[in-house]
């Protein structure tokens, strides 16, 4: 990302505008952790550091990374949304000028620029975002009186903040999930065969999915140390559930990824096929008209082989393109944090496999 893009995208965070009407130097990242502080030091003054269960009340620390960290990420998937905008509105403008190969459109950079901050304004806005977290956050301390564990995490401040963590999200999600359909959908139009990305200019599309996954791969893992603490309490048997939960968590994220890689890699494909079409009829139009001057005696056509020759060569090339937006170094990076998560999962819950079965059958 460009400095111009990352300062236009620094000013734009819908989350950052709201606090800086409080003050100019406060973002949304900063009053979270100011915010994390003040609820963290009112709850030991309220409750000390009493003798639970579960040893050295370790869910209290790992409570304020993880709402910290979740500040940082939707921060992060706002910066990587805005990333994609830009990127769909560089491809956009780009004209190719060689044999006119470029496929008709009715697609605008303004269009797309007008449509992706609509639904970024909206499920970004301080309000959809505050709702989410109030929900998340008056439904974890529900759900924890109801297990009756509070007595075990008797931190009511970061207990709350820790499922506001999760209910942010949830606007946030449903825009991303809005603004991957539209640009499936309608905003990707044709691909750039000029590209050294080998993949019509959509390499970076990927790679931001791959690094957004990576950040909540990370914030799922960190979710299950703090859930499975459940184990040193009374309800111990929620202990299996924590471990469903973390596995349906990671499922979701990975199914994600390569639903959204598969939807993308189609209508790639679906685009090369027009591309090589219209290329095939302009080819056959050009050799043509080639062989017409040649057989009337006209050797001076250097222009129709230049044409020819070109087209030779983007054929070449566009047989070359696999159209994967997510090349190896990304498959390995996605694939390196489902293996420390899942190591982490293995090494928390040693036993938990062995036990699913039964949780599953029944008695």
């Amino acid at each position: 990302m460009s400095g111009d893009l990352a300062a236009r995208d620094e000013a734009s965070f819908p989350l950052d505008a709201a606090f800086r009407r409080v003050h100019d130097r406060l973002s949304f990242v900063r009053a979270v952790v100011l915010m994390t502080v003040l609820g963290a030091s009112l709850d030991v003054t309220l409750s000390g550091f009493p003798e639970t269960a579960i040893p050295f009340n370790y869910p209290f620390f790992f409570d304020i990374v993880l709402v910290v960290a979740g500040a940082v990420v939707l921060r992060q998937t706002y910066t990587g949304l805005q990333d994609v905008k830009q990127e769909l509105i560089e491809l956009t403008e780009q004209q190719l000028h060689d044999v006119s190969v470029a496929l008709p459109t009715t697609i605008s950079s303004d269009r797309i620029e007008q449509e992706t901050d609509r639904i970024l304004a909206k499920s970004y806005h301080p309000a959809m975002v505050g709702v989410g977290a109030l929900f998340g956050g008056l439904l974890v301390v529900s759900i924890m009186a109801w297990l009756e564990v509070l007595g075990n995490y008797p931190f009511w401040l970061m207990n709350f903040a820790f499922g506001a963590a999760h209910g942010m999200f949830l606007a946030p999600a449903a825009g991303a999930f809005a603004f991957v359909v539209t640009a499936a959908r309608s905003y990707i139009v044709d691909i750039n065969l000029l590209d050294p990305d080998g993949v019509g200019g959509y390499r970076r599309i990927g790679d931001t999915l791959v690094r957004l996954v990576s950040y909540g791969i990370s914030l799922v893992t960190l979710d299950f140390v703090i859930l499975s603490s459940v184990a040193f309490t009374d309800a111990s048997q929620f202990q299996q559930v924590v471990g469903l939960i973390y596995l349906l968590q990671l499922v979701v994220l990975i199914a994600g990824t390569v639903v959204v890689t598969l939807v993308i890699r189609m209508k790639l494909l679906a685009i090369r096929d027009r591309k090589v079409s219209r290329m095939q009829m302009e080819f056959s139009s050009i050799e043509q008209e080639y062989w017409e001057n040649h057989d009337d005696g006209d050797t001076d056509n250097q222009s129709e082989a230049l044409q020819l020759m070109t087209m030779t060569v983007m054929f070449n090339e566009i047989r070359r393109m696999n159209m994967w937006p997510i090349n190896l170094y990304s498959l390995f990076q996605l694939g390196s944090s489902i293996a420390i998560s899942v190591s982490v999962f293995l090494i928390q819950n040693f036993g938990l496999l062995s036990e699913l079965p039964p949780l599953l059958i029944g008695p």
